[in-house]
This record gives structure tokens, C-alpha cells and sequence, in this order.
């Protein structure tokens, strides 16, 4: 098959390539997220590793320039504890705060 659009003028390689590549300048341009705006992460559910930040005080460190960052592991953690603590922060992550606790209102 794909010989045969190849013949056509279709090369499949070079179109997934020029394909990935839109994707992931479009990723890089649209992620909201810097890796020093984390302290580690858990890899295969039983790792916790800490995430060492080359240049804290650049703007443009993202989560997949891995040459700028190094993870080690980490023993002692409770990645249970760590989970649960993560959801609560994920949930009320933008909510406005008053007196202290997450404000705005949900349906029961």
C-alpha cells in the first residue's frame, strides 16, 4: 500500500514527519505547564523522584527538555499519601481562595 501512493506522489514517512512535527511545535508553543513548577514525579506507581532543575529561573524549561533536568530516586515516600495529595491540589487548581479554602459553587 504504501508503495503504491508512494508511485502516486504520497511518501508516508515524509508526511507523518511533516505531521509530528507540526504536533509537537504546536505542544511546545501551547503547553501551560514548566517542570520547575514541580518537585518530582512517580514512575511505574512505586518511584518517587525528585526533579533536579538545571536553570530555575528559566521561562521556557519544559517537561520534555530532559537534557535540562535530572530525576534520582527517592526511597521513603508514600506514593499513596502523595497521590491523594495531588488530586486534592489538581481539583482545586484556578479556584479562588477565601478565608483561606477554595471558594465557587458545584452541583449536588
Amino acid at each position: 500500500i504504501y508503495d503504491h501512493f508512494k508511485q502516486k506522489g504520497v511518501d508516508y514517512d515524509v508526511e507523518k514527519e511533516i505531521y509530528t512535527n507540526h504536533e509537537r511545535a504546536s505542544h511546545l508553543r501551547l503547553v501551560n505547564w514548566k517542570v520547575e513548577d514541580f518537585e518530582g514525579v512517580v514512575l511505574n506507581g512505586n518511584k518517587y523522584y525528585a526533579v533536579h532543575h538545571s536553570d530555575t529561573h528559566s521561562n521556557n524549561t519544559h517537561a520534555n527538555d530532559s537534557t535540562e533536568n535530572l530525576i534520582y530516586p527517592i526511597d521513603g515516600v508514600d506514593i499513596t499519601k502523595l497521590a491523594r495529595e495531588d488530586t486534592i491540589t489538581l481539583q482545586n487548581y484556578g479556584r479562588p481562595y477565601v478565608n483561606g479554602q477554595p471558594s465557587g459553587g458545584y452541583y449536588r
